[in-house]
Formats: structure tokens, sequence, C-alpha cells
């Protein structure tokens, strides 16, 4: 008998950080699955480690609770690659999330109920004398051009290559490119049916010596470890971040993996991460300038400007019919319901988000959060008052003021409310890329489609990206840019803004985007911001002012009590939310903070904690 620490892998209780212990009859080695039984509910979890009975006798007699014993034994050992455990063990300890929600990210569903036991091999001979990442710069076409480039050379000398993609779409679009290379992609992704996962994970096992492997991150439970090239292509995609726990960057644990095994490790980007740059990482830039990409152009706003569009590009769109892309980054008509009597942002009365207002058939409010709608002729639930006012440019409101422009040009919204599902996504696109006159409204969805290409490409607001109290918004407004310029065939990529003596405007002209980045980073080091710094977000909630405010005081003194460089401040988006933002280097948080850990682990259920977090709003 022996007592065994498991994980589940379909369930993130906030007490299952360190596992869930068990008896065991069973033999098993580390990383198997079995199955447990959780609140009378089955659930297949990774075995951590096992250890015997006599070890934990006093603390067992002690106990005031029954252990259960372990079901059974699903598959030992288990259908994908044994090193994700170690890997997911190091993740978990860093981000402070649960083992086995980290490894069910890099393991397909058809897997876990597999019978087939994965197949070990023994890992060659690394040709390299040390581990070194490298990062590749370029458009999307000129990297996948690289890639192929590579795969045919690691083709004539039976190498494996492998190019992880951040989405489906653009596994697929990759995929469709290298169809006439040698070896034809075996293509892993989590939209793929049963069956056709059946025959590429055969083609993904079997004899062959040299393959080209196209997958989305689930596939890296599938590895062998003997792989010859990992390729993280837009390695800074937003997509390599969870929206949901577990938080961490998928990126990372690819990164771990590459490593463990000495293989090569390049990353395709479209320009250098501030990491990079801080940490010397091997740059290849494809070449010098952005030279596939559009010309980009800045149309300036006038004081006065009471529509969404300026005169320049509005005589754009009468004059020159040919295909154009206006982006935008939010959706609905207003972005924002303000009142004018007594000053209150309108917000939702369930989850306290600011409501967007919304044009159909009547107009309505809508909550992007909890996704409730109410009547737009709701008054302000402060004042009283009736005098409410709509601010900000949503993809409705210049769909609205296109068709006033020009309303003989067909014109079409591509934003995640409108385009709900993948056949819509389907059909805007095909009739936009069959139209000779069609504008195209959207959102940052129009960035991850690739095959969308259009003659000329506006962003219409970008403004509200600087206002955004974001440390990383420079970033991602760069990344926004690059990737509309990629897209447009003729025009010039068209910037509207009242800011055109921005740095990052006057640097992209000038083609500095690297002296950019440089500044950018030094900037980063005199405010202690990431990368030089590693955030830790801690939220708590409550609905009750007085209580909220109660429990801050309770954490700020626990937590100042440990480490001393602590930010405290309201949600910006939520008003029954407070943020606690402590300060730390990775260093210390690796080695010195052991204490802080078990600190934040024992008030988890009290406090959402978050490890590095994409947002600190």
């Amino acid at each position: 008998m022996k007592i065994a620490t498991v994980s589940p892998i379909n369930h993130h209780g906030k007490d299952n950080l360190y596992g869930l212990t068990y008896f065991m009859k069973q033999h098993a080695s580390s990383g198997s699955l079995v199955e447990i039984t959780v609140n009378k509910k089955k659930l297949s979890a990774v075995l951590i480690h096992t250890e015997p009975v006599s070890s934990q006798k006093i603390v067992l007699k002690k106990g005031l609770f029954r252990l259960k014993k372990i079901d059974k034994v699903l598959a030992d050992p288990p259908p994908f690659n044994k090193l994700l455990l170690p890997i997911a063990q190091e993740l978990s300890n860093f981000y402070r999330e649960a083992i086995g929600p980290i490894m069910k990210l890099f393991i397909p569903s058809p897997i876990l109920t597999s019978t087939n036991s994965h197949v070990d091999l023994t890992p060659k001979k690394r040709e390299l004398e040390y581990y070194q990442p490298e990062v590749v710069i370029g458009t999307l076409a000129e990297r996948i051009h690289y890639y192929k480039t590579l795969v045919r050379e690691a083709h004539a000398k039976n190498k494996t290559v492998v190019i992880i993609t951040p989405t489906v779409l653009l596994a697929e679009y990759i995929s469709l490119a290298c169809m006439d290379l040698p070896n034809k992609p075996i293509v892993i992704h989590g939209d793929i049916t049963k069956k056709d996962f059946q025959s590429q994970h055969e083609r993904f096992s079997g004899p062959q010596k040299s393959k080209l492997i196209i997958a989305t991150p689930i596939a890296l439970g599938l590895l062998h470890g003997n792989e010859d090239f990992i390729i993280v292509e837009d390695a800074d995609s937003i997509h390599y971040r969870r929206p949901r726990r577990p938080f961490f960057p998928i990126t990372e644990a690819i990164k771990m993996f590459a490593r463990v095994i000495q293989t090569r490790y390049i990353e395709g980007k479209y320009f250098p991460a501030l990491t990079d740059l801080q940490n010397d990482t091997k740059l290849f830039y494809i070449s010098s300038r952005l030279k596939n990409a559009s010309p980009i152009t800045l149309a300036g706003i006038a004081s006065d400007q009471k529509n969404v569009l300026c005169e320049d590009i509005q005589r754009l769109l009468i004059t020159d019919t040919r295909p154009t892309i206006l982006l935008t980054t939010r959706k609905g008509f207003y972005t924002f319901i303000y009142c004018c009597d007594c000053g209150t942002n309108i917000v939702c009365n369930t989850c306290h988000t600011p409501l967007v207002l919304y044009q159909g058939k009547q107009a309505y409010y809508w909550c992007r959060r909890c996704g409730k709608k109410t009547s737009a002729n709701a008054e302000c639930e402060h004042c009283g008052g009736w005098n409410l006012r709509g601010y900000g440019t949503g993809t409705q409101r210049i769909f609205a003021e296109v068709k006033k422009i020009a309303p003989d040009r067909p014109c079409w919204i591509y934003d995640a409310d409108t385009v709900t599902t993948q056949k819509k996504r389907e059909a805007v696109k095909n009739d936009f890329l069959q139209s000779e006159s069609g504008i195209l409204i959207g959102t940052d969805m129009i960035l991850e489609e690739p095959t969308l290409r259009a003659h000329h490409g506006i962003i219409v607001n970008m403004d509200n990206l600087f206002s955004i109290p974001e440390y990383h918004v420079n970033e991602r407004a760069l990344t926004f840019i690059l990737k509309l310029a990629e897209k447009i065939t003729g025009g010039p990529s068209i910037i509207q803004t009242r800011f055109p003596n921005h740095p990052l405007f006057q640097h992209l002209l000038q083609q500095k985007v690297k002296s950019f980045l440089a500044l950018e980073l030094e900037e980063r080091r005199k405010t202690h911001l990431p990368p030089y710094t590693l955030f830790i977000k801690i939220t708590i909630s409550h609905k009750n002012k007085n209580e909220r405010e109660a429990r801050i005081s309770r954490a700020e003194k626990l937590i100042t009590s440990y480490i001393e460089n602590i930010s405290s401040y309201d949600s910006f988006l939520d008003s029954t939310k407070h943020h606690i933002l402590i300060s730390i280097s990775k260093d210390n948080w690796h080695t010195q903070s052991e204490n802080l850990k078990h600190l934040l682990d024992a008030h988890s259920r009290e406090w959402d904690i978050v490890v590095d977090p994409e947002s600190v709003l």
C-alpha cells in the first residue's frame, strides 16, 4: 500500500495546487494516468508521485479524515511524453497553477482515452554544444519561406521539423503553403475530427525518419523528444496566453521542452520582444526593411472633427473603390456610455462592467463580461437622469458612417459579435475577397485570418490604445500596425490619429523599429517594469464596499510583512474588484520567496492570484 499524490486534469479546484492524496494498491510510475473519485465524480488524473504508507503513519493516525483509494490505473506508461510531468511541475511552482490542468493543454483528447502507450525513444546525440534560442524577424510570408528552406535542408539530412502555431487558422494556412515540400506536413490541432487525428497520429508515430509536423500547442505531449527543430510561429501572439486558468505563457512550456531535449529552438516574430533585447537573444532579420509590407502613412484628425473618419479617408473611400479594410480596436456602436448630468459611467448592474451600445432593430446596451442585454431607453441608475451620451468608436459606428459616405459599396462587419461561427466567418471572408469594391470593417479578428487581403488598409481608431494604462500597450499597437500592413497589396496602410508625433509612429515611419524597442526597454528598466521585474496580481472581490475594504486592509498587512513593493488600486473594469500588485525579481521569486508563496497559497480561496498577468487592469 502506498500514498499517491495526483492532480486531476479536468478539474481546477483552488485546493488542487499541490495535488490530491489517495491510497494506492496498484503499481504505477510517475506521470501515469489514473482514475479517481472527487465529489462522487469519476475523473482522470496524473500520478505525480508515490511514497510508502510507513513514511506517513503518524500523519494518517492523527488525521481527521479518511483517505480514499485510487479507482484504477488507466495508462502506465502514459500515452503522452513523460517529459511533460517535470515541465508541468516547474511551471506549477513558478505560476502557482495546478499540474494536471497544465498538462491537459498539451495532450489531445483522443490520446487521453487511448489504450496505446506512448513510444519512448532514446534521445539522439545532439550536434548542438549548448542550447541557444533563436528569433527570426520578418513578415509572415517571409517567415514561411524561411521555414520551407529549413524543412528542405532537414529533409535532405533525415531530420524532423515541428512548427507550432497559436491558432488553427494559421496551422492550416502554413500546412497548405508547405504542400509542395517533399515531406507532406502532418497537421494536428483541436479542430480536426477523431478520424483525421488517428490518421495523422499514425503518420506521426510511423517509421519515417524525416517529418514535418505543423500543430497547435496541444501536440506538445505527442513529441518523442527526438525532433531536430522546434519552431514557434508568431511567438508573441496573444493566443499563447490563456484567458482562463491555468494562467501562464504557453510558449514557456514549448521552450522548456526544447531545452530539455537540447534541440534547435526558433521563434518567428514580426519584431523582437523586449526580453529578446534584454537577453541578447540571437536575432536573424530575413530582410533589413519591412519591404513586403505596404508603406505606412498618418492621417491627422482635426480638433473639431465630429465624424469617425477624417476628410482624407472619406475622399479615398469615394474616389478609390478598390477593396479596403477598416480596422478598429472595439466592437459595437459606442464603446462606453456616460451620464452628462452626474458624470457616471453606465455599467452593468450584475457585474459592474462598462456597457456597450449596439444598434439592431432596436438599440440596446450589452455587457461584454456577462452577456446581459438591457434596453437603450434605460435611465442612469445613479441620478435617474436621461442625458446619456455615447463615446468611443466601435465597428457598428464605423459601418453606419461608411454607408453614408459610400452607399453603393458593399460593406461587411467582421468581429466576434457579428461572425459568431466558422460558417459565417467563411461566408463574409469569401464575399469580401470576391468583391471588387468591398469594405471590410472589423477588429483584430481580421489580423488572425491569414488569407484576408485588401488594396487599402486603414486603422480608424488606435488612439484609445494609448489611453490604456498597460505597460505593454506600445508593443500591442506595433503588432496591430505591422499585421495590417502585411495584408495590404496596393496602397499604403493609413493610421488615423490625433498623435502624429507619438514616438512609435515617428520611429515606424523611419523604419527604426529596433531603436524604438531599445528606448522602450530602457524606460522599463528605469521604472522597474517587466521584463526587469515580475508582477503578481492579487484580486479581492466583494459587492459590499465595507467588507471589500476590510479584506483589502487585511491582505495588504499580510503581504507587506513579506514584501514591501506593492501597489493597491481599484479595478478599471469592475467596481466590485480591487487589485494588489506585487513587484519582485524573477530570481527572488524562483529561489527566495517560499514564505510569500505559502502565504499566497494559503489565501488562494479568498484571493484570485495570477503570476505574470497579461493585464494589470
